[in-house]
């Protein structure tokens, strides 16, 4: 189930409206609320003070916005993790282009991505070259596992 935070921001202020709404449920005397048991008997019911009441139900309140809160924060932070594969591509093309190890030679190769790997294919001229291809691909990757088609050039 995907909650965003337009669905559970109301939830959160119908849950403060009706916690509120019940403050005034409590007794209407506050020492007798405080006072317990005033027979002297064994049948006494607890009962709370009006502001313990609206304390409660504000911390409620608060409970369930910040629990609203947290649940929109990891739909967030879910689809902030499931880039796309052309996103992973041009991340590495840039790191590649941006190279200076690679110098020119990180504009010819080619990346190509799907959900579970990397592929890094080309010439590059040196084995330092090729290394830092392979590094900076693995680096930008995410979980992906990176497949080396590199040639060093003869």
């Amino acid at each position: 189930m995907k909650l965003t935070f337009q669905r559970t921001l109301p939830l959160a202020s119908l849950v403060l409206l009706s916690q509120l709404a019940l403050v005034g449920c409590g007794p209407k005397d506050a020492d007798t609320a405080n006072s317990g048991n005033m027979s002297g008997g064994d049948n006494s019911v607890a009962t709370t003070a009006p502001g313990q009441a609206a304390e409660n139900a504000a911390n409620s309140a608060g409970n369930a916005v910040g629990n609203a809160a947290n649940s929109a924060g990891n739909a967030v932070g879910n689809a902030a993790d499931k880039v796309t594969n052309a996103g992973v591509t041009a991340k590495i093309k840039n790191a590649l282009i941006m190279s200076t190890v690679l110098g020119g030679a990180g504009k010819k190769l080619n990346v190509n991505t799907t959900d579970t790997e990397v592929m890094v294919m080309g010439t590059v001229p040196t084995a330092a070259a090729h290394a830092e291809a392979i590094k900076l691909a693995k680096a930008n990757a995410g979980t992906r596992k990176v497949v080396d088609h590199l040639e060093v050039k003869k």
